[in-house]
């Protein structure tokens, strides 16, 4: 417990998350199911031919 806010810090941050969620019209489950975009790979650079 934080004795100068009054609470523990996962609950401030567990309300803090909610607020940005609800801010950005998503769910909690909807940002627990994110997930990035896989990036692609780069191709193996080609060596010049002798």
């Amino acid at each position: 417990m934080n004795e100068e806010f009054g609470e523990r810090l996962g609950d401030y941050y567990e309300r803090y998350v909610d607020t940005e969620a609800r801010a950005l019209g998503l769910s909690l489950d909807a940002l627990r199911a994110w997930r990035p975009e896989a990036r692609g790979r780069k191709g193996k650079a080609k060596r010049a031919a002798p």
